[in-house]
């Protein structure tokens, strides 16, 4: 697995052999930097990757020229590769990782929690999750609508199994929807809140 551009561009990753990590494939990798870049800056925006494995799809971020990444992996030998990669991709300058579960993060922005940045109540301009196929992504996409944590016009990037569809949630709404195979990737957009015209 490599880098596919930017600064890092060609450098090798080293991956995870593991049940409950899933690497994403350099294919879909591409789909989901193609989604992203038709749509978003990626220059110095903020990054969220959720279950971030061994770190592929922030690390390509990074190197695309996003200013900061938090990556948040719960098992510490997976993490320890990440950082590994982050090293190896000279950007580990730009980037935090958070070794706990996702949920317990996601609950911890409600309450200041910065990851290691500035804890100044900050949305992220881009949030990717890649959960395992047991879990259910819908939970990523309420908890990040709770809490407020996606900019406007921020994108929301979800990596999931083909027989579980996805929706969205209050102003974070479903853009595209993508599958390969067993997996599909889900673009869900951040829109202007709406309010009522005054009367």
């Amino acid at each position: 697995m490599r880098v596919i551009a930017g600064a890092a561009r060609g450098r090798k990753l080293r991956t995870v052999a593991s049940e409950v990590v899933r690497p994403t494939s350099d294919r879909v990798k591409e789909a989901v930097f193609s989604m992203i870049g038709s749509r978003l800056e990626l220059s110095q925006s903020r990054v969220l990757d959720l279950y971030a494995g061994s770190g592929a799809l922030g690390i390509e971020a990074l190197s695309r020229g996003a200013a900061r990444c938090i990556f948040v992996e719960r098992d510490r030998a997976v993490a320890a590769v990440l950082r590994s990669n982050l090293t190896r991709c000279g950007l580990e300058g730009g980037s935090s990782v958070v070794t706990r579960a996702v949920e317990s993060v996601l609950d911890g922005f409600a309450g200041g929690f910065a990851g290691g940045f500035a804890g100044d109540g900050s949305t992220f301009d881009l949030i990717i999750a890649d959960p395992p196929y047991a879990t259910d992504p819908a939970v990523v996409v309420e908890k990040v609508q709770r809490f407020d944590l996606l900019a406007v016009d921020g994108l929301l990037i979800v990596e999931h199994a083909s027989e579980r569809a996805l929706q969205g949630a209050g102003n974070i709404r479903l853009t595209r929807t993508k599958r390969y195979g067993k997996t599909t990737v889900t673009l869900l957009s951040r829109v202007f809140d709406e309010k009522p015209n005054p009367q």
